[in-house]
């Protein structure tokens, strides 16, 4: 049976969320999936799986770096595989900024990428001040203020539409059956 593969990079639980629930997804359809959070000291990416989805968030406007630049060097090992992305930001609350092509951080991050992914999703995280240290919170709070959304350090909020990424698995899992 074929295995595929789920990597993450999370930092305040959100997408490590997102993820979790898309693996369950896939092995409801007896998709054999492994989920892993990616480390920064890997150097090369795990081989001998059917696909990989690679799911990362937008922090101080970038997808992680070192991951980006892993992905960039294993273009030859995804020409062969189906491949997927997601980018989960907080831009992405805003209907008109919640697809590939109209998501700034994701368009960047395509553009980047000496591969295309066969299935792209853009999903919104969650805002969780709360859980932010003293200069993260301020930072979100002024880019929120910046861009119209919730500024209370009180707000504790989930803006992920889940039907979007229940929508999203039925169409990757389609390219693995």
């Amino acid at each position: 049976m074929a295995r595929h593969l789920i990597v993450y990079q999370s930092t305040h639980g959100q997408t490590y969320k997102i993820c979790k629930y898309i693996e369950q997804l896939m092995m409801a359809q007896d998709i054999a999936c492994d989920l892993k959070v990616w480390n920064p000291s890997w150097r090369t990416i795990p081989d001998g799986y059917a696909s990989y989805l690679w799911v990362m968030p937008v922090r101080y406007g970038k997808h992680p770096p070192q991951l980006v630049n892993l992905l960039s060097r294993h273009k030859t090992l995804f020409d062969n595989r189906i491949t997927g992305l997601i980018s989960i930001n907080l831009t992405a609350r805003k209907p008109e900024k919640s697809t590939p092509e109209t998501n700034p951080y994701c368009r960047k991050l395509l553009e980047k990428l000496p591969w295309t992914p066969n299935h792209t999703a853009v999903f919104a995280g969650a805002l969780k001040y709360a859980d932010y240290v003293w200069y993260d919170r301020m930072m979100i709070q002024l880019i929120m203020k910046l861009t119209g959304g919730p500024t209370d350090p009180e707000v504790q909020i989930e803006f992920t539409n889940w039907s979007d990424v229940d929508q999203f698995v039925v169409e990757y899992t389609r390219l693995l059956i």
